[in-house]
């Protein structure tokens, strides 16, 4: 089966093709790489700059792109830079892919069965160390910010112990003329 039928056929090919990629030893380097790895990652930038849309088919060959890569890992017969795609590193918006990439990891479909959202996040072999480089300064950063609120909104015990407040129900009750209480330290103890 050629390449241009698999991505045409999509998901129906599944099956086959993890069989085929699974016996990739028997390809030489050279072929795997052009016909299967330089292939693919070519219809990948033609497809994205030609619609700029993602489509099953653009999916599908994301996939058989994810799956020559898996049968790669264990031997790195192909180079890791082979898989780059320095098209989809440098006109993808990294920031909203990696938003989008997160929600969906964070807060899965409530509907079974449902995909998640598209995002070259779940294809990192495909971005270049440039584009991982941003991914990284973006998650810093928004780890940053998350820290910075979750301090703000939720103080750890140790922070709560410093800065205390009155219990709720000492604005309802009228206490009788009464010096001052420190609500800081321990009810039962003497008022000062």
């Amino acid at each position: 089966m050629r390449c241009a039928s698999l991505w045409r056929h999509g998901e129906s090919t599944a099956g086959p093709l993890t069989r085929q990629m699974r016996s990739l030893d028997r390809y030489p380097v050279d072929v795997f790489g052009a016909r299967i790895v330089r292939a693919t990652n070519g219809y990948i930038t033609t497809r994205l700059s030609a619609s700029n849309q993602i489509d099953t088919s653009f999916i599908a060959a994301m996939e058989v792109l994810s799956l020559a890569h898996r049968a790669n890992a264990p031997t790195h017969r192909v180079a890791p830079s082979e898989f780059f795609n320095s098209f989809v590193s440098t006109h993808v918006n990294v920031r909203q892919d990696y938003l989008r990439w997160r929600s969906a990891k964070v807060a899965p479909s409530p509907f079974l069965g449902a995909a998640p959202p598209f995002s070259f996040c779940r294809y990192p072999f495909l971005l270049t160390p440039s584009c991982k480089t941003e991914l990284l300064r973006i998650e810093a950063s928004l780890s940053m910010e998350e820290s910075v609120l979750s301090s703000l909104f939720f103080p750890t015990a140790a922070e709560a112990a410093t800065t205390c407040t009155p219990p709720a129900f000492a604005s309802v009750f009228k206490w009788p003329a009464e010096p001052e209480i420190d609500w800081c330290a321990s009810a039962w103890l003497t008022p000062r």
